[in-house]
C-alpha cells in the first residue's frame, strides 16, 4: 500500500470517527427551538470561575455540546474538586422569558366584553314632520328623525375556544378555534306630537299614498342586533430563541428575543343581522283611528374569510394589529304589516326575499399583559363593517304592491374591549 493511499485511509477513518462522535453528542437545535436547562442546572459567576487544568490526580474538562453556548455548558469534574464549588455563591438561571414561555398548553380560551358604537346609516332619516319638508323651518324640533348614530353604544360578548395542533419547522404554531360574538342590541326610541293634526309623512316614504298624514302623535322604536359564529384555522409565529446576557455582577440572565411576529388565518363565518322597526300613529286622518306599521328585516350571511396580523411581543406584554374579511352570500328578507286602524285586519302585508353578495371586514388593535405564562389580560380597539344588507327603516313605504328588498344598508361598528385569555 502506498504512502498516499495510507494517508487517504487514515483521513477517511478520522472523518468517520468525528461523525460518530457528533452523532453521539447533543443534537443540533433548530433556529426556532428553545434550549431549556434541566431543573438542577446552575451557572457560575464569571469572575469566580476557576481555571480548568488537567493533572495526574484529577482530570477536569468543560464540555460544550454543539448548539450550546459556553454559558450553557455543564462543568464536569471529579469529587476531589467538588469542595471548591461549594464555596461559590451561585444563583440558578431565572427562567422568566423564552420563546416557549408563553402560550403553554393544548387548549386556550379568550373572553372579552366589547362596547361598540353603531352607525346604521350615512344620513339621518326623517319619518314625519309638522313644518313640512321645505325651508324655512319654524323649528327643527318638529321632526321625528332616526339618527344615524343613535342610540350610541351597546355591549356584546366575544368568546373564543381554541386547540393547539402542532408546531412546524419554521417555529409557527398551528391552531384551530371557534369564536362566538353575540349580545349587542342597539335600540332607538322616537316620539312626536301635534294636537292640531298637522304631522306629514315625506313623499320619499309614502309616495302620495295613504299614510300616517294628519295624525296627532307618532312613536317609533328601531332595534338592531347581530350574532356572529366563526371557525378559523390560524398559523402564528412564536418569538425567537432567547439570549443569555451577563449582568454587571457576573450573573447570567435569560432574556426573551422581543420582536415582531406574524399570523395568518383562513376560516368560515356566519353572521345573522336582524332589524325590527315599529312605527305607530294616533288619530290617523279621522279621530279615534290608530295605525301601526311593523317591519322586520333579516340577513343571513355566510362565507369564507382570510386574515393576517402582526404583533410586537415581549416577555411580559404585546401589542398587535390584525384584520380579516371576505365575501358573503346574503339571504336578505323583509316582512311588513301595515294597519291604518289597530282594530281591523291588515291593510297590507308583504314578504320579500333577495339574494345579495355582501362583504364583512373587521380589524383590531389588541394590547396584552401576561400575568403568568398561561394567563393574560387584554384590551383593544375594534372596527366592524358590513355592506349590502337589509335594514328595517329602509323598507318603510306605503306602496301595497312593492316587492323589493332594499339592501343598501352598510352598518359600521367601532368600540373598545376588555377581557382575558388563558392556556391549559
Amino acid at each position: 500500500m502506498t504512502t498516499a493511499l495510507r494517508m487517504l485511509v487514515l483521513m477517511a477513518l478520522a472523518v468517520s470517527l468525528v461523525g460518530l462522535a457528533r452523532a453521539q453528542g447533543p443534537p443540533r437545535l433548530d433556529a426556532g427551538d428553545v434550549e431549556m436547562p434541566p431543573d438542577d442546572f446552575t451557572m457560575m459567576p464569571y469572575e469566580s470561575a476557576p481555571t480548568m487544568e488537567s493533572s495526574d490526580s484529577s482530570e477536569q474538562s468543560m464540555i460544550v455540546g454543539e448548539g450550546q453556548s459556553a454559558a450553557d455548558a455543564v462543568c464536569q469534574c471529579d469529587s476531589s474538586a467538588s469542595s471548591a464549588y461549594d464555596l461559590w455563591d451561585v444563583e440558578p438561571v431565572p427562567i422568566e422569558s423564552t420563546g416557549t414561555w408563553l402560550r403553554r398548553g393544548l387548549w386556550y380560551a379568550e373572553s372579552e366584553v366589547v362596547v361598540m358604537m353603531r352607525l346604521w346609516s350615512r344620513h339621518d332619516l326623517v319619518l314625519i314632520s309638522q313644518d313640512g319638508f321645505e325651508p324655512p323651518f319654524s323649528s327643527f324640533n318638529r321632526f321625528m328623525i332616526l339618527k344615524q348614530a343613535h342610540p350610541g353604544e351597546d355591549a356584546s360578548v366575544r368568546t373564543t375556544l381554541g386547540r393547539y395542533l402542532f408546531r412546524d419547522i419554521d417555529n409557527r404554531d398551528h391552531t384551530t378555534e371557534f369564536t362566538v360574538f353575540i349580545g349587542g342590541d342597539w335600540v332607538q326610541d322616537l316620539a312626536i306630537g301635534s294636537p292640531i293634526g298637522q304631522l306629514q309623512v315625506p313623499f320619499q316614504i309614502d309616495g302620495n299614498n295613504q299614510s300616517f298624514d294628519n295624525s296627532t302623535r307618532n312613536t317609533a322604536v328601531y332595534s338592531s342586533r347581530f350574532n356572529s359564529f366563526e371557525w378559523n384555522y390560524k398559523v402564528k409565529r412564536r418569538m425567537g430563541r432567547d439570549q443569555m446576557v451577563m449582568d454587571p455582577n457576573g450573573n447570567w440572565t435569560r432574556r426573551a428575543a422581543a420582536g415582531f411576529t406574524k399570523e395568518f388565518l383562513v376560516g368560515v363565518r356566519y353572521l345573522e343581522l336582524s332589524d325590527i322597526f315599529n312605527w305607530k300613529a294616533e288619530d290617523v286622518q279621522v279621530d279615534g283611528n290608530d295605525g301601526q306599521y311593523l317591519i322586520q328585516a333579516n340577513n343571513d350571511l355566510i362565507g369564507l374569510q382570510l386574515g393576517a396580523g402582526f404583533t410586537y411581543e415581549t416577555a411580559r406584554w404585546s401589542i398587535g394589529l390584525s384584520g380579516k374579511g371576505g365575501a358573503y352570500a346574503n339571504d336578505a328578507s323583509s316582512s311588513s304589516d301595515l294597519d291604518f286602524t289597530i282594530d281591523d285586519s291588515a291593510d297590507f302585508q308583504r314578504f320579500t326575499r333577495e339574494d345579495q353578495l355582501s362583504f364583512i371586514g373587521e380589524s383590531s388593535m389588541v394590547l396584552k399583559y401576561h400575568l403568568t405564562p398561561n394567563f393574560s389580560l387584554r384590551t383593544g380597539f375594534h372596527l366592524l363593517y358590513i355592506t349590502s344588507v337589509a335594514e328595517a327603516p329602509y323598507q318603510a313605504n306605503f306602496i301595497a304592491d312593492y316587492n323589493t328588498v332594499v339592501t343598501s344598508g352598510d352598518p359600521f361598528y367601532f368600540g373598545v374591549s376588555a377581557g382575558f385569555e388563558g392556556f391549559w
